[in-house]
Protein backbone atom coordinates (compact mmCIF):
# COMPACT_ATOMS: atom_id res chain seq x y z
CA UNK A 1 0.00 0.00 0.00
CA UNK A 2 1.16 3.37 -1.00
CA UNK A 3 2.51 5.58 1.78
CA UNK A 4 0.38 8.21 1.03
CA UNK A 5 -2.60 6.11 1.53
CA UNK A 6 -0.95 4.53 4.72
CA UNK A 7 -0.44 8.15 6.38
CA UNK A 8 -4.25 8.88 5.87
CA UNK A 9 -5.48 5.70 7.31
CA UNK A 10 -3.11 6.93 10.07
CA UNK A 11 -4.56 10.11 10.39
CA UNK A 12 -8.00 8.67 10.46
CA UNK A 13 -7.29 6.32 13.22
CA UNK A 14 -5.83 9.14 15.20
CA UNK A 15 -8.71 11.55 14.74
CA UNK A 16 -11.64 8.58 15.68
CA UNK A 17 -9.66 8.00 19.21
CA UNK A 18 -10.74 10.72 20.38
CA UNK A 19 -14.46 10.48 18.99
CA UNK A 20 -15.74 9.21 22.41
CA UNK A 21 -15.30 12.73 23.75
CA UNK A 22 -16.46 14.52 20.83
CA UNK A 23 -19.62 15.59 22.69
CA UNK A 24 -18.75 17.22 25.26
CA UNK A 25 -15.97 19.14 23.02
CA UNK A 26 -18.62 20.82 21.01
CA UNK A 27 -18.59 24.04 22.85
CA UNK A 28 -16.87 25.57 19.98
CA UNK A 29 -19.19 28.53 17.99
CA UNK A 30 -20.55 27.87 14.38
CA UNK A 31 -17.91 29.14 11.53
CA UNK A 32 -17.24 32.45 10.63
CA UNK A 33 -15.93 33.75 7.68
CA UNK A 34 -14.15 37.00 6.99
CA UNK A 35 -12.44 36.66 3.96
CA UNK A 36 -11.77 34.64 0.86
CA UNK A 37 -9.26 35.34 -1.79
CA UNK A 38 -8.14 34.01 -5.36
CA UNK A 39 -9.39 33.87 -8.75
CA UNK A 40 -13.10 32.74 -8.74
CA UNK A 41 -11.59 29.91 -11.73
CA UNK A 42 -12.56 26.53 -11.74
CA UNK A 43 -10.02 24.48 -10.31
CA UNK A 44 -7.94 27.89 -8.94
CA UNK A 45 -6.83 28.12 -5.01
CA UNK A 46 -9.24 29.60 -3.06
CA UNK A 47 -7.66 31.13 0.73
CA UNK A 48 -10.71 31.23 3.27
CA UNK A 49 -10.13 33.33 6.19
CA UNK A 50 -12.47 33.25 9.74
CA UNK A 51 -12.93 31.19 12.90
CA UNK A 52 -14.37 28.14 14.15
CA UNK A 53 -13.75 26.20 11.23
CA UNK A 54 -12.63 22.84 13.90
CA UNK A 55 -9.80 20.31 12.76
CA UNK A 56 -9.94 17.99 9.80
CA UNK A 57 -6.85 15.40 10.25
CA UNK A 58 -6.48 14.94 6.53
CA UNK A 59 -7.62 18.22 4.84
CA UNK A 60 -8.35 16.27 1.32
CA UNK A 61 -11.67 14.04 1.30
CA UNK A 62 -11.14 10.76 1.43
CA UNK A 63 -12.26 10.77 -3.02
CA UNK A 64 -13.57 12.88 -4.77
CA UNK A 65 -14.31 12.77 -8.68
CA UNK A 66 -15.90 14.89 -11.30
CA UNK A 67 -15.18 12.99 -14.06
CA UNK A 68 -13.91 14.91 -16.60
CA UNK A 69 -10.63 12.94 -16.86
CA UNK A 70 -12.09 9.32 -18.26
CA UNK A 71 -12.25 7.97 -21.27
CA UNK A 72 -15.91 7.65 -22.84
CA UNK A 73 -16.99 4.24 -22.93
CA UNK A 74 -14.33 3.00 -20.59
CA UNK A 75 -14.90 1.21 -17.62
CA UNK A 76 -14.41 4.09 -14.53
CA UNK A 77 -10.88 4.01 -13.18
CA UNK A 78 -9.20 6.91 -10.96
CA UNK A 79 -8.70 4.63 -8.00
CA UNK A 80 -12.28 3.69 -7.73
CA UNK A 81 -13.44 0.32 -6.55
CA UNK A 82 -16.07 -1.02 -9.29
CA UNK A 83 -18.55 -3.65 -9.17
CA UNK A 84 -21.19 -5.23 -11.81
CA UNK A 85 -22.59 -8.60 -10.51
CA UNK A 86 -24.52 -10.77 -12.71
CA UNK A 87 -26.50 -13.78 -12.73
CA UNK A 88 -27.20 -16.53 -15.81
CA UNK A 89 -23.19 -16.14 -16.73
CA UNK A 90 -23.72 -12.98 -17.93
CA UNK A 91 -21.15 -10.58 -18.04
CA UNK A 92 -20.27 -7.92 -15.25
CA UNK A 93 -21.69 -4.79 -16.13
CA UNK A 94 -19.41 -2.12 -14.25
CA UNK A 95 -19.85 1.56 -14.85
CA UNK A 96 -18.42 3.88 -17.66
CA UNK A 97 -17.62 7.02 -18.32
CA UNK A 98 -20.28 8.81 -20.49
CA UNK A 99 -21.20 11.70 -22.58
CA UNK A 100 -25.00 10.71 -22.54
CA UNK A 101 -26.70 12.64 -19.78
CA UNK A 102 -24.61 16.17 -18.13
CA UNK A 103 -24.69 18.52 -16.16
CA UNK A 104 -23.90 21.84 -16.99
CA UNK A 105 -20.31 22.21 -17.49
CA UNK A 106 -19.54 18.86 -17.57
CA UNK A 107 -18.48 16.60 -20.54
CA UNK A 108 -18.56 13.44 -18.65
CA UNK A 109 -20.43 11.18 -16.01
CA UNK A 110 -20.52 7.88 -14.92
CA UNK A 111 -22.94 5.41 -15.83
CA UNK A 112 -24.43 2.65 -13.60
CA UNK A 113 -25.60 0.19 -16.34
CA UNK A 114 -28.57 -2.38 -15.28
CA UNK A 115 -29.44 -3.16 -19.04
CA UNK A 116 -31.27 -6.31 -18.15
CA UNK A 117 -32.85 -6.77 -21.71
CA UNK A 118 -29.56 -8.37 -22.74
CA UNK A 119 -30.50 -11.57 -20.55
CA UNK A 120 -34.11 -10.92 -19.72
CA UNK A 121 -34.54 -14.67 -18.80
CA UNK A 122 -33.24 -14.53 -15.58
CA UNK A 123 -34.80 -15.67 -12.14
CA UNK A 124 -34.74 -13.65 -9.55
CA UNK A 125 -32.77 -9.89 -9.67
CA UNK A 126 -32.01 -10.77 -13.08
CA UNK A 127 -29.20 -10.31 -14.88
CA UNK A 128 -27.51 -7.02 -14.18
CA UNK A 129 -28.93 -5.84 -11.20
CA UNK A 130 -26.00 -4.48 -9.70
CA UNK A 131 -23.64 -1.64 -11.11
CA UNK A 132 -21.91 0.41 -8.52
CA UNK A 133 -18.75 2.29 -8.04
CA UNK A 134 -17.07 3.64 -4.65
CA UNK A 135 -14.03 2.68 -2.08
CA UNK A 136 -13.48 -0.40 -0.51
CA UNK A 137 -12.44 -1.98 1.87
CA UNK A 138 -11.01 0.05 4.02
CA UNK A 139 -8.52 -0.65 6.49
CA UNK A 140 -9.64 -1.10 10.41
CA UNK A 141 -10.96 0.98 12.19
CA UNK A 142 -13.06 1.27 8.63
CA UNK A 143 -15.67 3.95 8.21
CA UNK A 144 -17.36 4.71 10.85
CA UNK A 145 -17.59 8.22 9.87
CA UNK A 146 -19.18 9.12 6.48
CA UNK A 147 -19.76 12.06 4.30
CA UNK A 148 -21.02 11.21 1.17
CA UNK A 149 -21.73 13.80 -1.78
CA UNK A 150 -23.27 13.33 -4.59
CA UNK A 151 -25.70 14.45 -8.13
CA UNK A 152 -27.69 11.48 -9.50
CA UNK A 153 -29.46 11.34 -12.90
CA UNK A 154 -32.08 8.19 -12.36
CA UNK A 155 -32.73 6.92 -16.28
CA UNK A 156 -35.18 3.92 -15.77
CA UNK A 157 -36.72 1.44 -18.05
CA UNK A 158 -40.37 1.41 -18.47
CA UNK A 159 -42.22 -0.24 -16.22
CA UNK A 160 -39.86 0.89 -13.24
CA UNK A 161 -37.86 -1.69 -10.62
CA UNK A 162 -39.75 -2.69 -7.73
CA UNK A 163 -36.90 -1.64 -5.78
CA UNK A 164 -33.74 0.79 -6.86
CA UNK A 165 -30.68 1.38 -4.23
CA UNK A 166 -29.13 4.11 -4.94
CA UNK A 167 -26.35 4.13 -2.38
CA UNK A 168 -25.14 1.22 0.12
CA UNK A 169 -22.74 1.16 2.60
CA UNK A 170 -21.76 -2.19 4.13
CA UNK A 171 -18.43 -4.59 5.08
CA UNK A 172 -16.89 -6.27 2.54
CA UNK A 173 -15.85 -8.96 4.73
CA UNK A 174 -19.67 -10.53 5.70
CA UNK A 175 -22.06 -7.96 3.91
CA UNK A 176 -23.38 -6.85 7.79
CA UNK A 177 -23.60 -4.42 8.82
CA UNK A 178 -25.73 -3.20 5.62
CA UNK A 179 -27.26 0.16 5.09
CA UNK A 180 -28.69 1.73 1.43
CA UNK A 181 -30.75 4.26 0.61
CA UNK A 182 -33.88 3.28 -1.31
CA UNK A 183 -36.55 4.26 -4.28
CA UNK A 184 -39.79 2.35 -4.98
CA UNK A 185 -42.06 2.35 -7.82
CA UNK A 186 -45.15 4.23 -8.37
CA UNK A 187 -47.20 1.64 -6.36
CA UNK A 188 -45.59 1.88 -2.95
CA UNK A 189 -46.63 4.93 -1.05
CA UNK A 190 -42.76 4.60 1.44
CA UNK A 191 -41.49 6.39 -1.90
CA UNK A 192 -37.91 6.26 -0.19
CA UNK A 193 -36.43 5.02 3.10
CA UNK A 194 -33.03 4.66 3.74
CA UNK A 195 -33.12 1.09 5.42
CA UNK A 196 -30.65 -1.53 7.14
CA UNK A 197 -30.44 -4.92 6.90
CA UNK A 198 -29.51 -5.24 11.06
CA UNK A 199 -30.38 -2.77 13.94
CA UNK A 200 -32.96 0.13 14.06
CA UNK A 201 -36.01 -0.12 11.48
CA UNK A 202 -36.13 1.79 8.16
CA UNK A 203 -36.52 5.05 8.01
CA UNK A 204 -39.47 6.69 5.24
CA UNK A 205 -38.31 9.55 4.12
CA UNK A 206 -42.15 10.70 4.26
CA UNK A 207 -44.27 8.36 6.13
CA UNK A 208 -47.54 9.35 4.62
CA UNK A 209 -49.04 8.44 1.31
CA UNK A 210 -47.63 10.98 -1.38
CA UNK A 211 -45.93 13.30 0.71
CA UNK A 212 -46.83 14.93 3.71
CA UNK A 213 -46.95 18.85 3.70
CA UNK A 214 -44.20 20.80 1.72
CA UNK A 215 -42.69 17.95 1.59
CA UNK A 216 -43.66 15.66 -2.16
CA UNK A 217 -43.36 12.20 -2.69
CA UNK A 218 -40.32 10.92 -3.15
CA UNK A 219 -40.37 7.51 -5.59
CA UNK A 220 -38.65 6.48 -8.42
CA UNK A 221 -40.77 8.77 -11.10
CA UNK A 222 -39.93 11.93 -8.70
CA UNK A 223 -36.29 10.82 -9.53
CA UNK A 224 -36.10 10.30 -12.96
CA UNK A 225 -34.78 13.23 -15.82
CA UNK A 226 -33.48 15.35 -13.37
CA UNK A 227 -29.91 15.99 -11.66
CA UNK A 228 -30.63 15.53 -7.59
CA UNK A 229 -28.45 16.13 -4.85
CA UNK A 230 -27.96 13.65 -2.00
CA UNK A 231 -25.93 14.07 0.66
CA UNK A 232 -25.51 11.45 3.44
CA UNK A 233 -23.40 11.79 6.92
CA UNK A 234 -23.51 8.44 8.77
CA UNK A 235 -22.04 7.58 11.87
CA UNK A 236 -21.99 4.27 13.12
CA UNK A 237 -23.45 2.84 16.42
CA UNK A 238 -21.74 1.12 19.16
CA UNK A 239 -22.33 -2.54 18.62
CA UNK A 240 -26.21 -3.08 19.66
CA UNK A 241 -26.38 0.40 20.78
CA UNK A 242 -28.80 2.74 19.99
CA UNK A 243 -26.46 5.72 19.31
CA UNK A 244 -25.47 6.09 15.29
CA UNK A 245 -26.27 8.91 13.35
CA UNK A 246 -28.41 8.95 9.50
CA UNK A 247 -29.36 12.23 8.28
CA UNK A 248 -29.82 12.69 4.65
CA UNK A 249 -30.74 15.82 2.65
CA UNK A 250 -32.16 15.52 -0.51
CA UNK A 251 -31.83 18.58 -3.10
CA UNK A 252 -30.90 20.85 0.30
CA UNK A 253 -34.03 18.68 2.87
CA UNK A 254 -33.16 17.06 5.17
CA UNK A 255 -34.82 14.13 6.10
CA UNK A 256 -34.47 11.73 8.02
CA UNK A 257 -32.01 13.20 10.63
CA UNK A 258 -31.95 10.58 13.10
CA UNK A 259 -29.20 10.22 16.04
CA UNK A 260 -30.45 7.06 17.82
CA UNK A 261 -29.95 4.28 15.38
CA UNK A 262 -28.49 0.95 16.23
CA UNK A 263 -27.11 0.35 12.84
CA UNK A 264 -24.42 -2.46 13.83
CA UNK A 265 -25.06 -5.46 16.37
CA UNK A 266 -21.83 -6.73 17.07
CA UNK A 267 -17.98 -5.50 16.15
CA UNK A 268 -18.17 -5.66 12.30
CA UNK A 269 -18.47 -2.67 10.75
CA UNK A 270 -18.51 -0.30 7.46
CA UNK A 271 -15.23 -0.62 5.37
CA UNK A 272 -17.58 0.25 1.72
CA UNK A 273 -19.47 3.04 0.34
CA UNK A 274 -20.77 2.49 -3.28
CA UNK A 275 -22.90 4.44 -5.31
CA UNK A 276 -25.04 3.01 -7.94
CA UNK A 277 -26.02 0.11 -6.81
CA UNK A 278 -28.74 -2.15 -7.18
CA UNK A 279 -31.95 -2.25 -9.44
CA UNK A 280 -33.95 -5.15 -8.90
CA UNK A 281 -35.98 -6.38 -12.40
CA UNK A 282 -38.06 -8.97 -10.78
CA UNK A 283 -41.88 -8.23 -9.41
CA UNK A 284 -42.21 -8.14 -5.64
CA UNK A 285 -44.95 -6.71 -3.22
CA UNK A 286 -47.08 -4.04 -4.29
CA UNK A 287 -44.54 -3.51 -7.38
CA UNK A 288 -46.21 -6.33 -9.13
CA UNK A 289 -44.74 -5.79 -13.10
CA UNK A 290 -41.26 -6.97 -14.06
CA UNK A 291 -39.13 -4.15 -15.32
CA UNK A 292 -36.49 -6.16 -17.95
CA UNK A 293 -36.13 -3.08 -19.64
CA UNK A 294 -32.39 -1.11 -19.22
CA UNK A 295 -32.16 0.96 -16.45
CA UNK A 296 -29.16 3.50 -16.19
CA UNK A 297 -27.82 5.72 -13.02
CA UNK A 298 -26.02 8.60 -13.76
CA UNK A 299 -23.61 10.29 -11.25
CA UNK A 300 -21.29 13.05 -10.86
CA UNK A 301 -19.43 15.27 -8.16
CA UNK A 302 -19.33 11.99 -6.21
CA UNK A 303 -17.55 13.09 -2.42
CA UNK A 304 -16.19 10.50 0.10
CA UNK A 305 -14.64 11.56 3.46
CA UNK A 306 -14.59 10.47 6.73
CA UNK A 307 -16.04 13.61 8.82
CA UNK A 308 -18.53 16.10 8.36
CA UNK A 309 -16.63 19.60 7.66
CA UNK A 310 -16.26 20.67 4.50
CA UNK A 311 -17.29 23.49 2.57
CA UNK A 312 -19.76 24.20 0.36
CA UNK A 313 -20.85 27.22 -2.19
CA UNK A 314 -24.73 27.85 -2.49
CA UNK A 315 -27.13 30.66 -4.21
CA UNK A 316 -28.74 31.84 -1.20
CA UNK A 317 -27.88 34.62 1.56
CA UNK A 318 -28.15 32.10 3.97
CA UNK A 319 -27.69 28.19 4.27
CA UNK A 320 -31.40 27.30 4.52
CA UNK A 321 -32.19 29.23 1.71
CA UNK A 322 -30.08 27.99 -0.17
CA UNK A 323 -31.73 25.75 -3.29
CA UNK A 324 -28.74 24.76 -5.37
CA UNK A 325 -25.14 23.75 -3.22
CA UNK A 326 -22.00 23.03 -4.99
CA UNK A 327 -19.51 21.10 -2.38
CA UNK A 328 -15.93 22.14 -2.50
CA UNK A 329 -12.12 20.21 -2.49
CA UNK A 330 -10.76 21.63 0.59
CA UNK A 331 -6.78 21.05 0.43
CA UNK A 332 -6.12 23.19 3.70
CA UNK A 333 -7.57 22.93 7.16
CA UNK A 334 -7.01 24.73 10.65
CA UNK A 335 -9.55 26.37 12.55
CA UNK A 336 -8.24 29.64 11.45
CA UNK A 337 -7.59 28.76 8.29
CA UNK A 338 -8.94 26.91 4.74
CA UNK A 339 -7.55 26.67 1.80
CA UNK A 340 -10.11 25.16 -1.71
CA UNK A 341 -10.05 24.16 -4.96
CA UNK A 342 -12.93 25.91 -6.70
CA UNK A 343 -15.53 23.56 -7.97
CA UNK A 344 -18.31 25.27 -9.97
CA UNK A 345 -20.20 22.25 -10.50
CA UNK A 346 -23.42 23.42 -12.45
CA UNK A 347 -23.19 26.84 -11.64
CA UNK A 348 -22.78 29.17 -14.68
CA UNK A 349 -20.18 31.33 -12.40
CA UNK A 350 -19.42 31.39 -8.41
CA UNK A 351 -19.40 35.15 -8.57
CA UNK A 352 -22.29 36.25 -6.41
CA UNK A 353 -22.98 32.76 -4.82
CA UNK A 354 -22.22 32.60 -1.34
CA UNK A 355 -19.35 30.38 0.39
CA UNK A 356 -20.09 28.18 3.82
CA UNK A 357 -17.92 26.45 5.90
CA UNK A 358 -19.57 22.94 7.98
CA UNK A 359 -17.69 21.70 10.78
CA UNK A 360 -17.44 17.96 11.93
CA UNK A 361 -20.09 18.82 14.32
CA UNK A 362 -22.46 20.04 11.26
CA UNK A 363 -22.41 23.89 12.66
CA UNK A 364 -22.25 26.32 9.65
CA UNK A 365 -22.28 29.93 9.23
CA UNK A 366 -25.96 30.56 9.00
CA UNK A 367 -25.40 33.71 6.59
CA UNK A 368 -23.04 32.89 3.62
CA UNK A 369 -19.80 34.80 2.77
CA UNK A 370 -20.47 36.62 -0.56
CA UNK A 371 -18.07 35.41 -3.82
CA UNK A 372 -17.92 39.16 -5.30
CA UNK A 373 -15.78 40.09 -8.12
CA UNK A 374 -13.63 42.64 -9.37
CA UNK A 375 -13.15 42.92 -13.27
CA UNK A 376 -9.74 40.60 -12.84
CA UNK A 377 -12.48 37.89 -11.62
CA UNK A 378 -10.58 38.31 -8.21
CA UNK A 379 -12.69 38.20 -4.93
CA UNK A 380 -13.14 41.19 -3.79
CA UNK A 381 -10.71 42.14 -0.89
CA UNK A 382 -12.15 42.79 2.93
CA UNK A 383 -12.53 46.77 3.28
CA UNK A 384 -9.36 48.29 4.56
CA UNK A 385 -10.24 49.49 8.16
CA UNK A 386 -9.01 52.50 9.17
CA UNK A 387 -6.10 53.07 10.79
CA UNK A 388 -6.70 55.73 13.42
CA UNK A 389 -10.32 54.43 14.52
CA UNK A 390 -9.35 50.58 13.40
CA UNK A 391 -13.12 50.73 11.76
CA UNK A 392 -14.35 49.77 8.50
CA UNK A 393 -15.31 52.77 6.63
Amino acid sequence: MRKRRMGRYAAMALMLTGMAAWPAARAQSAPSVSGVSGALQIGANLQITGGGFGTKAVAAPLKWDNFESGSVGSQIANGWTADGAANCGAPAHRPLYSSAVLRTNSSRSIQCRFDEASDPGCAGDGAHYSSSFGVSKVPFPGLPVIYMDGWVYYAPSSPESRNVKLIRVHTAFNGSPNLFVNIYCAANSDGMRVDQSVGTSAKVYNNCDRGCGTEPWHGESWWKGSWRHIQLYLTQSSPGGSDGTVKMWTDGVLDPNATNWNNRSSSTYWDTVFFGNYVGHDPDGVCTSPSPGNTFIYWDDAYVDTTLAHVEIGDASTYSACTHREIQIPTLWTSTAITIKANAGSFASLSNQYLYVIDASGAVNATGYKLATTSGDLISPAPIRDLHTNTSP
